[in-house]
């Protein structure tokens, strides 16, 4: 079962609270139940669906969209941080599509070791992440704006990191190394020396080769 229901909030706009459950039917209800009962929900789309699905129903997005996405990792989500996020975003632009996404690391990603994958962040935790999406390029600095604005907030209460899927172009070394761990951060480092010595693949977030002078820049 997945699937997402709108909920009513505050201010204007809507949240969105979207759950997958793998497995038997029946499991599913029960455990959705809770939240169709505890929620005032305005729009019911939770249903069997296929893996498939699953994959595309956050990402299919039109091309030609203008983007600039900033994310940190929080321990929890208190109230004052709920209240912060909130206000941030009913301040964003209203010609774009900007939003917050949070989503729970939980589950079988916190049974996977940290260094058995590039990706090192296996603690109970929140990726909170500020999307800008908009269309008209005369609106870019108010949406980036925007975007820096909300992560910033977030930030202050992060440990470092965010998903380097959500970061933005101009994230500094310390946040790239900071995303995948500093152990694993060399790993890749040995892994780009053998395979790409002279850093050719350098222009998402940059790993420079082990014992070399590359910088970590997109340039």
């Amino acid at each position: 079962m997945t699937g997402s229901a709108a909920g009513d909030r505050r201010c204007e706009g809507a949240s969105s609270i979207t759950v997958c459950f793998a497995g038997d039917a029946e499991a599913a209800e029960e455990a959705v139940r809770p939240l169709r009962e505890s929620l005032p929900v305005l729009s019911d789309g939770l249903g069997l669906t296929s893996y498939l699905q699953i994959q595309v129903m956050q990402g299919d997005l039109p091309f030609g969209l203008r983007h600039y996405w900033k994310s940190h990792f929080v321990d929890s989500l208190t109230d004052d941080l709920i209240d912060e996020i909130v206000d941030h975003y009913v301040a964003h632009p209203h010609d774009g599509g900007d939003v917050v996404l949070i989503e729970p690391m939980h589950g079988a990603a916190l049974r996977v070791p940290p260094a058995a994958t590039a990706f090192s962040r296996r603690e109970k935790c929140f990726n909170v992440s500020a999307l800008a999406v908009w269309e008209d390029p005369a609106a870019d600095a108010d949406h980036i704006a925007w975007s820096r604005r909300m992560a910033a907030a977030v930030e202050e209460r992060s440990k470092g990191g965010g998903y380097l899927n959500y970061g933005a172009p101009d994230e500094p070394v310390e946040r790239v190394r900071a995303a995948y761990g500093a152990s694993n951060f060399e790993r890749l480092q040995q892994v780009k020396r053998r395979y790409d010595p002279h850093n050719l693949f350098r222009f998402n977030h940059n790993i420079p080769p082990a014992g070399t002078a590359h910088q970590l820049t997109d340039a």
